[in-house]
């Protein structure tokens, strides 16, 4: 069966995270249901860390069953810093499996400073 890109724009606005305030945010990503997990997938997303700049990681959180309170999290981004200067584009690559079909989130967890996260957009590939 062949495989075919698709993706997810998981956020096109700012999301301003801050250390100070509330330093987690959860995207719920949204998958084909033809998605091919075994497959790596690549997270592209904008950053503009405030004047202070930002230090911040990301994981995936999945839930092994729809509302169940069990929940397996898979380090992406290891801790980061940025200095404050203009917006940042970054992609990261995701190692193959570490999504589910079902019950996936992109948590980002800002440690020190603030910066506004956007243009979040998630590419994998589905089967067809």
């Amino acid at each position: 069966m062949a495989n075919f890109a698709d993706y997810d724009v998981v956020s096109d606005g700012n999301t301003l995270i801050d250390a100070a305030g509330d330093p987690d945010h959860d995207f719920p990503l949204g998958f084909a249901s033809t998605i091919n997990v075994g497959i790596r997938s690549v997270l592209s997303y904008m950053i503009d860390p405030g004047s202070s700049g930002v230090t911040f990681k990301m994981s995936i959180v999945n839930h092994d069953l729809p509302n169940s309170s069990q929940q397996i999290t898979t380090p992406i981004v290891a801790s980061t810093s940025l200095p404050s200067l203009s917006p940042h584009v970054r992609q990261e690559v995701i190692d193959a499996n570490v999504f589910k079909k079902i019950g996936n989130t992109l948590r980002v967890q800002v440690t020190a400073g603030r910066a506004n996260f956007s243009d979040i957009v998630l590419m994998y590939k589905i089967s067809g």
